[in-house]
């Protein structure tokens, strides 16, 4: 299951709202995945979130890329060796906040 600590220290004024283990699944391969919510202070917009989450992200070296309006997708490989996989986030813009969906599989990269 990926740790909710892939997720960087979040700037000041946002905030995990939520974590949500949502297990693994699979055939040949598994994959787990891990749903987390963050929320901004009163009156910041799901974009505004969205855009200070996604601006950290990139600045740890999170190679993200536009998916759907609204929507920024990446992958990395983490591990070494034989425990090497690849660990990827999608980051959604929703009305209170930001909904994270971390997966990781079973699966060298």
């Amino acid at each position: 299951m990926p740790p909710a600590a892939e997720l960087p220290a979040l700037p000041t004024g946002l905030a995990l709202s939520g974590d949500e283990d949502l297990g693994c699944g699979g055939g040949s391969s598994t994959y787990c995945n891990r749903r987390l919510h963050v929320r901004g202070t009163a009156g910041q917009s799901g974009d505004e979130v969205a855009r200070r989450l996604h601006d950290r992200l990139i600045a740890t070296g999170w190679p993200l890329v536009p998916g759907d309006p609204g929507e920024w997708r990446g992958c990395r490989t983490r591990g070494l060796l034989l425990d090497r996989h690849e660990l990827c986030l999608s980051l959604e813009s929703a009305q209170d906040g930001v909904t994270v969906l971390l997966e990781t599989g079973d699966t060298w990269s």
